[in-house]
């Protein structure tokens, strides 16, 4: 394309891309965080929709959990049960809270005489002898409903848990607004108690945990990341406004990209927020082509201005806008995964990627025309790493072209292999690094008192009122025994409990009657009497639908990965088809399992799109290169550094969860950049100027490699970048996507020009004399010094 015009008219082009660039990023000024999980569902996922319906009809699973550790080990003093007492108490102040649960408020049934009495299991805090104590340990610890749920079973720990309806249009306020709240009764239960330690942890914080984490990375990655871009570049180009040019596009690209997702509906969530950190590297790798041909014209030729730009323009038009549209394509094609989170990403990216482009060839040439450029004459020091790099490159494919393709290709192919090493596993807890307090706060609970994770059973009775069916209690409390057999449960929460303990009440608190009635009347009676003596907020409906119609079943697991809780699930399945009703059979709910069941379906949809973009790429390849076999080609230095990044990842981690899964789709449209423009270079050489093959690659590694090695060096920087997120999604993107653009910069180096040299008698078709430049025109092309070393170091390949 010719861009002749484009210095004529540099301060219509200026204004017109920034007038542009404001319009599309207006709308990110609206763009909020959420503090949601369930922004990683579809709002019709099946999972979402049964889990929000259990909650309506019973309570909500939202909480807070306060996990207090006594200094001294003991949780059953009189100082610390009235610091728990006095926490419960102010526990129900926190906004939203529907509910509070410890062992001080715990609805204790007991008899005395002929009477049942249902009161607070610490009645009276301030007032307790060592009998008291005493008698409140021993109930604790034997109390199914406390053990192992809020008190640890050797009563060092104990929990106080909050339950919280949040309303779903302002959840994101109200989460932050919760836990500024409960941190400050931490805060306040602290500096009033010192004999005890408070960790705070539950859903609520997770929840929390995801704006913090966006906004963290934030703060620290994104400028760091710019300004590592800013010294790199500044250190390459020896020149202060190509920098600030590229500065400016970075950020217009990034506020553009912003903005088409606040049109979208998006909001920022962890995931989505490392976009800027992506579109800033895909964005300095198109800035740098063109800056790198610019500053070879305007110094090294002492082209003028206007010259040095329209040639750099018109160069590195068609690989840049290949590149940007491949790349785009590869983000686009999260689309196919099944968390929105992932999906929002890439469409963010993509569209900087888009803008980015925009940006290269209006504000980008605009600066250079405007912004004063000094023109000096000799830059040979500023590159000379760059030089020792490409030229070994050089004399390693000139040499040895056949050995590097077959060592290249077989070692990629023994460290992909690998890749069937990686386990296709999750750790939802550990979705956060030590930095963050909730963190070590869940790994002191799972460790000390309960676990996290959870499932629940929405287990149908039938017909109004018949919970109190003795049948339908006994297969409740069969599968709650079976329950307890499993090594990932800790602790069951069932009503069938709550009716054998009643059962003993009632029968003068004799173990033998620690059973269910074989009368469905007497459990009726024990459950109207319960139910009628229980204080307002501590109803049995967080356990039994109101209509009596089904309960609750709520299972506390350890410490598990995600491949534990699915064949715990599919263990619990089997077991209700062979022992329950099939009206009673009841899928595994809550966030666990859907965390669970997303993370599955997302590795099975981004094999999807990993094909789909491949075969997409491939194809919008094989158009410009005019030639099936180059476009065959262009995949092996394509999709093999991810498959070697993952091969790695299974020889030193060995897990793939949500993050390692996008890898490949998300790489691909990254890394085809530089082999497009050094497939490009190698195409104009052979089919345009008729250089033979080796003068060829010569010419091609010394044109475009050096941008390649830059390119490539900054996109792994930024990633290493993000590798430095507290969210582990975000810090394993970074860690797979820097190592797997190394290798692609290595498979661009040494085995791409090595294949074209190979295979170079199968891509093209010899060259007739007459269409044979002469060694003059050769020499112009890709200069005097250049050919000769490359004739002289392929004598025997000609």
């Amino acid at each position: 394309m010719n861009f002749s015009w484009v210095f004529k008219r540099r301060w219509m082009l200026l204004v017109a891309s920034i007038i542009f660039a404001i319009l599309v990023a207006i709308p990110a000024g609206e763009m909020q965080q959420t503090a949601s999980y369930k922004v990683y569902f579809d709002k019709n996922n099946a999972q979402l929709m049964a889990s929000e319906k259990l909650a309506a009809e019973y309570s909500n699973s939202d909480n807070v959990l306060f996990v207090v550790a006594p200094k001294d080990g003991e949780v059953f003093t009189a100082e610390t049960l009235q610091a728990i007492a006095a926490l419960t108490k102010k526990a129900w102040q926190l906004p939203y809270s529907t509910r509070v649960d410890s062992i001080t408020n715990y609805q204790n049934s007991y008899s005395q005489a002929d009477d049942v009495f249902v009161e607070d299991l610490v009645a009276k805090p301030e007032s307790l002898s060592t009998e008291d104590i005493t008698g409140i340990r021993e109930i604790a610890l034997n109390e199914p409903n406390l053990v192992n749920r809020l008190i640890s079973s050797n009563g060092a720990v104990t929990g106080v848990n909050v339950t919280i309806n949040f309303s779903d249009e302002n959840v994101d306020v109200e989460t932050r607004e919760v836990v500024a709240a409960a941190r400050a009764l931490v805060t306040e239960t602290l500096a009033e108690n010192s004999n005890v330690d408070v960790y705070l942890t539950g859903i609520v914080l997770m929840n929390n945990a995801f704006p913090e984490s966006s906004e963290k990375d934030g703060a620290t990655l994104v400028p760091a990341m710019l300004l590592l871009i800013l010294i790199g570049l500044g250190i390459l180009l020896r020149a202060v406004t190509p920098v600030v040019a590229t500065l400016f596009v970075m950020l217009l690209s990034i506020a553009g990209a912003m903005g088409v997702g606040a049109l979208l509906g998006y909001k920022i969530n962890p995931v989505s927020g490392a976009a800027p950190i992506i579109i800033l590297t895909v964005c300095v790798a198109s800035c740098v082509h063109i800056l790198m041909s610019f500053m070879a014209g305007y110094r090294e030729r002492s082209e003028s201005k206007a010259t040095a730009i329209q040639g750099a323009l018109s160069i590195n038009f068609k690989s840049i806008a290949l590149t940007s549209l491949t790349t785009a394509v590869g983000f686009l094609s999260m689309n196919f995964s099944e968390a929105p989170p992932f999906r929002e990403l890439g469409n963010i990216s993509a569209a900087g990627i888009v803008m980015a482009f925009i940006m290269s060839y209006s504000l980008l040439p605009a600066l250079l025309c405007i912004l004063p450029i000094r023109q000096k004459k000799s830059v040979k020091h500023t590159s000379s790493l760059l030089s020792t790099i490409v030229g070994w490159a050089e004399r390693c494919v000139l040499s040895s072209p056949k050995l590097i393709v077959a060592v290249g290709i077989g070692l990629s192919l023994m460290l992909s292999a690998a890749a069937f090493k990686n386990e296709l596993n999750e750790d939802f807890v550990r979705y956060f690094d030590e930095s963050f307090d909730v963190r070590k706060s869940t790994e002191f609970a799972l460790k000390n008192l309960s676990g996290v994770s959870i499932i629940e059973y929405d287990i149908q009775a039938g017909e109004f009122g018949t919970v109190n069916d003795p049948d339908y209690l006994q297969h409740l409390d069969a599968f709650t025994q079976w329950l307890y057999q499993q090594p990932e449960v800790i602790h069951v929460n069932t009503f069938s409990d709550t009716i054998k303990r009643l059962n003993k009440n009632f029968n003068g608190d004799d173990n033998q009657f620690n059973k269910l009635p074989d009368s469905g009347d007497l459990i009726a009676q024990y459950t109207l009497m319960y139910e009628t003596s229980l204080p307002y907020g501590l109803g049995i409906t967080e356990r039994v639908k109101l209509d009596k119609s089904a309960s609750r079943l709520t299972v506390t697991l350890s410490d598990v990965t995600n491949n534990q809780l699915l064949a715990l699930e599919q263990r619990a399945n089997q077991w209700q088809q062979e022992y329950f009703p099939q009206s009673m059979q009841s899928q595994g709910l809550g966030w666990s399992m859907m965390f669970g069941r997303i993370a599955q379906q997302n590795i099975q949809s981004m094999i999807i799109a990993t094909v789909s973009a491949v075969l997409l790429i491939s194809f919008m390849l094989i158009l410009p290169f005019k030639s099936v076999r180059l476009g065959v080609i262009s995949l092996i230095p394509n999709m093999l550094p991810a498959l070697v990044a993952l091969g790695i990842w299974g020889l030193t981690v060995g897990m793939i969860g949500l993050a390692a899964s996008i890898i490949t789709a998300l790489t691909f449209g990254i890394v085809v950049d530089d082999s497009i423009h050094l497939i490009n270079r190698y195409i104009r050489n052979r089919r345009d100027l008729g250089l033979s093959a080796a003068v060829s690659v010569h010419n091609s590694l010394q044109t475009v490699g050096k941008a390649i090695v830059v390119t490539s060096i900054v996109l792994c920087a930024g990633f290493s970048i993000l590798a430095f997120s507290g969210f582990k999604i975000n810090s394993i993107i970074g860690m797979l996507s820097a190592t797997t653009i190394m290798i692609a910069l290595l498979m661009d180096l040494l085995v791409l020009p090595a294949l074209l040299l190979v295979l170079d008698r199968w891509l093209f078709k010899p060259v007739s004399q007459n269409q044979q430049v002469t060694q003059e025109q050769a020499s112009a092309s890709v200069g005097i010094n250049a050919m000769a070393s490359a004739r002289q170091s392929t004598v025997s390949m000609d």
